[in-house]
């Protein structure tokens, strides 16, 4: 996937990359939105405007990692990047949760573990995509991870027990869940011209 030049940008994508880099935002948008690019650009920005941050821009898969790798070798975002199962796996062997050379518990009760033994804030800036692919314990665990945090969803999710409601409601609990104000709370429109 090639990621658009800033000067390419609509005015609504502009809006997200010019939120202040302290604050904790969900940003969504129909596929075709620009959330992966503008994720790619968000984490540009943070690492340009603060290099000692200490950033981490996350995704649910290597699949998805994967369909933006130009644009993330492209950028020279390459060191910022993580897989969430990943990142879970390592975080709890650092911590002696899990031995090194056992075989992981199944990845989807990581986040239930890390949340039982609880969590500090892990990073300076996290950037999550596709948050509508996680559970709402990798949510909860999420929202501790940074105190600055940007969060990209589809709407209509597919996953989080959500496809059946309304947006309003879709929102308000992903904004619930990964401790986002309302206000801080942004929608994008598909962009047709890329």
């Amino acid at each position: 996937m090639k990621i658009p030049r800033l000067s390419d940008l609509s005015d609504n994508q502009w809006e997200i990359i010019d939120l202040p880099l302290n604050g904790r935002y969900l940003i969504t948008g129909p596929p075709e939105s620009g959330k992966s690019s503008l994720a790619l650009h968000r984490a540009l920005t943070i690492q340009r405007e603060s290099p000692k941050s200490h950033l981490m821009l996350m995704f649910n898969s290597h699949a998805q990692r994967d369909s933006i790798a130009d644009g993330i070798t492209q950028l020279g975002l390459d060191s910022y990047v993580n897989i969430w199962g990943r990142w879970q796996i390592n975080y709890l062997r650092r911590e002696g949760i899990i031995a090194q050379d056992n075989p992981p518990v199944t990845l989807h009760h990581l986040s239930e573990i890390i949340l039982e033994r609880g969590i500090e804030a892990q990073f300076d800036n996290l950037i999550v995509d596709s948050v509508q692919d996680y559970n709402k314990a990798d949510l909860q665990v999420m929202s501790m991870l940074s105190q600055d945090a940007i969060f990209f969803a589809s709407i209509p999710p597919l996953v989080l027990d959500l496809a059946k409601l309304d947006d309003t409601t879709i929102n308000t609990e992903l904004c619930n869940l990964l401790n986002v104000k309302h206000k801080n709370h942004f929608v994008l429109k598909r962009v047709s011209h890329w």
